[in-house]
């Protein structure tokens, strides 16, 4: 099991390029194309990465929001 979460691990971060330039894409699109403000791409992003690390967060870890 350990050598094939590694292998999953090398396989995923061998794609990290990948996923930036696809982000840089992205980025460059909205601004350049549909005139979305930066502060906008931004607010996005930081919202994406919250939910991520909230579902890598075990329920009895995560933070109270009320």
């Amino acid at each position: 099991m350990d050598d094939d979460l590694r292998a999953l691990r090398e396989a995923l971060a061998a794609r990290i390029d990948m996923c930036w330039a696809r982000l840089e894409d992205a980025v460059s699109e909205l601004v350049a194309l549909h005139n979305v403000p930066i502060d906008s791409i931004a607010e996005r992003v930081a919202q994406v990465a919250d939910g991520e690390r909230r579902e890598a967060v075990p329920p009895a870890k995560q933070p109270d929001l009320r």
